[in-house]
Order: structure tokens, then sequence, then C-alpha cells
């Protein structure tokens, strides 16, 4: 267990750039829709069809960000997060925070939490030529355990989503 505590001290930045870029972002959504209501279309949609759209993000999350050394999963984070910042505001001055209580706050940190690690994750080209500059040896164990984690996040928060209901 020390193993992986020592893991993730190792991609602290990793995961404090993707969480904090993630509420920067939420909140600057928050505050271009302050003064701003929407109607919400709900669909009832089944969990796997949520699942698999979110599982879709977070592989490009970890893919693009990869081979683009964090440029792309950056963007993807920041546009992702500003758009719920904007659709939660916008929600709130329509509807309250009724619908925020029962649509969107049960399955959102699940959910945000899995794109932060899917997010950090494609960080991790800077640690594996990190560590191959310093010759040492890079367990990939590590990375398919918090990928494993995050696809966990995503599919608990997927089954809440379908169960949420007006």
């Amino acid at each position: 267990m020390n193993i992986y505590i020592n893991f993730l001290r190792e991609r602290k930045i990793a995961i404090f750039l993707s969480a904090s870029n993630y509420i920067l972002f939420s909140i600057l959504g928050i505050f271009i829709a302050r003064n701003s209501a929407a109607n919400i279309h709900y669909n009832k949609l089944i969990w796997n069809d949520i699942f698999i759209h979110n599982m879709t993000l977070g592989l490009m999350l970890t893919m693009l960000g990869m081979i683009s050394f964090g440029i792309i999963n950056t963007s993807l984070v920041s546009f992702n997060a500003l758009l719920f910042g904007m659709s939660i505001m916008q929600a709130y001055n329509k509807y309250g925070f009724y619908i925020l209580e029962k649509l969107i706050l049960p399955h959102a940190l699940l959910e945000i939490s899995a794109i932060v690690i899917f997010s950090s994750l494609g960080y991790e080209i800077y640690y594996f030529i990190k560590y191959l500059k310093d010759q040492k040896q890079y367990h990939l164990k590590y990375i398919c355990v918090l990928f494993v984690f995050g696809t966990f996040l995503m599919l608990v928060s997927s089954i809440i989503e379908s169960m949420e209901v007006i």
C-alpha cells in the first residue's frame, strides 16, 4: 500500500494541475452563466450508454494527453469544466437548488474525480521520460491500478446518473 502512496505523491503535481484546472474553469463557467437560465431537457439514459460516453472522454484525456504532452487533455478538461459550470448555474437560475440536488450532485463528484484521474494520467508521458532519463524502472502496474480506479468511479457514477429522476 505504501508503494501506491509514493506513486501518488510523485504525481501530485499532475493531479493538482488537473483538479485545479477543473475547479477554475467550473467557476469561470458559473460566472459566465450567472445571469442566464436554460431549459433542461431531461432524457432518461441507460447506465451503459452513459458509461461508454464517459469512458470515451476518459480514454481521450489519457491517450491524447500523452501524445500531446498534456496540451489536449488540459484543453478538454478546461472546456468540459466550463460547460459544467455554465450548466449548473443555468439550471440553478431556472429551477433552483432542487435540480442540482436531484440530477447533478449525486453523480457529479464521482464523475469529476474520474475525469481528474484520467486527465492526470494524460501527463504520464513526463514521468515516463523522467524514468528513462534517470534509468529507473517504470512501473506500468500503478498506472493500470489508477486507470482501473478511474474506470470504477465512472461506472458507479454512470449507474447513479441513470437512476436519477426528477
